[in-house]
């Protein structure tokens, strides 16, 4: 097997391991159903993966990552569009993962993905934390404590994932923007105001 073909069998795993765990959470899937899923047999899925926590866990890494990588670009941003473009990505996130999301609040409480967890969430807490400081610098934001707001900022955005899955906010796109002026309202310089 060559490489190349090796990243795309892989990806073919993820694609329906995402899949089959959306539908039937961590507990009701199994690797038979992602193998079919994948169209590969049984024994493809542990070339690549050494049992169903390690297909889990290699999926959460792989969306997180891709996630991750998008937060790191806003870097390149101005401070208050890269605020702007953060609370959309969150909102967007919710819209378009609404299945893996609610799966995965479901078995909150496995214990193995507690460390991906803590660790996507500290990655994410750094990264805006970084933003807020360039805004401080730049004169965008007022004085703040960076790593306090930051930390708001992703328990408020958690809380609104949450509120979206649960059907209280039916339109994400109209919140995000809501959001996002309140986040800036709080934050903003009087010089930029």
């Amino acid at each position: 097997m060559n490489k190349r073909s090796g990243i795309k069998t892989k990806a073919k795993i993820l694609a329906a391991a995402m899949k089959v765990f959306s539908t039937y959470g961590y507990a009701g899937a199994n690797i038979r159903a992602i193998a079919e899923a994948a169209g590969i047999s049984i024994g493809g899925v542990y070339l690549y993966f050494r049992n169903k926590e390690d297909l889990y866990t290699g999926l959460m890494r792989s969306q997180m990552a891709e996630f991750l990588g998008r937060i790191e670009a806003l870097r390149k941003e101005t401070p208050t569009a890269a605020l702007r473009l953060l609370v959309e990505m969150h909102m967007e996130l919710a819209v378009k993962k609404t299945r893996m999301l609610s799966a995965s609040i479901k078995e909150y409480d496995l214990k193995f993905k507690q460390p991906i967890r803590n660790a996507f969430f500290r990655s994410q807490h750094r990264i805006l934390s970084d933003i807020l400081k360039q805004g401080m610098l730049d004169g965008s934001f007022r004085t703040i404590d960076c790593d306090y707001t930051a930390l708001m900022i992703l328990v408020a955005l958690r809380g609104a994932i949450l509120s979206y899955l649960t059907g209280d906010i039916a339109k994400p796109k109209k919140f995000s923007k809501a959001l996002h002026e309140f986040f800036l309202n709080g934050i903003r310089s009087n010089r930029h105001a």
